[in-house]
């Protein structure tokens, strides 16, 4: 009784489906189904609440935890994804982290946790050209790797 009182406005923010709906749970089903979205890790924000997909479809997320303002993953890779990955083979810094990385598919979701802000290098994939909207449902997006010499999946 103790705990719960004192953490009762955390308990809102967590467990009210905010970062977590009904679109995410789709978008994360769908994704689970497409090749080989289970050998790779998936790029996503550390922003949103998609880092929940290990969970709800066993698929493995680039980032498993909030850490906005700046993110504090292991290694340059994971840095070059959430600052440039937008700028798809244009950069060939992000062509090595996506290959390093072994990323296919980014999922986006909407909103942020607390009103972070989206991860520079996750803004307007819509333009980039080496990453294709292959779903869209309103609340989350997932975007498939297509730079030079890849294959889309069917």
């Amino acid at each position: 009784r103790h705990y719960l009182y004192r953490h009762l406005v955390l308990f809102g923010d967590k467990y009210d489906s905010v970062m977590i709906d009904q679109r995410d749970l789709m978008a994360m089903a769908y994704l689970a189904k497409l090749p080989g979205a289970h050998e790779t890790l998936i790029g996503n924000g550390n922003t949103d609440g998609t880092a929940w997909m290990y969970a709800v479809a066993d698929l493995h997320p680039l980032w498993t935890h909030y850490d906005y303002p700046q993110q504090m993953g292991p290694g340059p890779n994971r840095f070059i994804f959430w600052a440039y990955a937008r700028r798809g083979d244009s950069d060939p810094r992000v062509v090595a982290a996506i290959k390093a990385l072994n990323i296919r598919y980014i999922l986006t979701s909407t909103p942020t946790v607390r009103g972070f802000a989206v991860p520079e290098g996750l803004v307007s994939l819509d333009k980039s050209k080496s990453w294709a909207l292959i779903y869209d449902n309103g609340g989350a997006r997932i975007y498939e790797w297509r730079a030079e010499g890849t294959t889309p999946h069917p």
